[in-house]
């Protein structure tokens, strides 16, 4: 659970920086999460899919699934806030 904690601090920090916008916090909290898979190799399916319960469960039993929701919650607070439009993906290929 510790390493959960810790990427739900890094959202935190994230979520509270002056000045950026909330696509920047965004890609940030994406690759915050990114490196925690990495990091966590195959322990992040534990982590995050073992006895989880629906992310629209607002009173779940455990502890770790609370810590889901809010990590789920972040993330889904600022990607409201992004415009949803496609862009040709040859932008991103180098």
């Amino acid at each position: 659970m510790r390493p959960l904690l810790e990427l739900k601090k890094r959202f935190d920090i994230i979520s509270t920086q002056y000045g950026a916008s909330p696509k920047s916090r965004l890609h940030e909290m994406s690759a915050e999460f990114v490196r925690f898979c990495l990091a966590n190799k195959n322990m992040h399916t534990i982590f995050l899919m073992t006895k989880g319960t629906r992310v629209d469960d607002k009173n779940p039993k455990s502890a770790v699934n609370r810590l889901r929701i809010d990590l789920f919650e972040q993330i889904k607070r600022f990607g409201r806030t992004v415009p949803r439009h496609r862009e040709p993906i040859e932008r991103y290929m180098g």
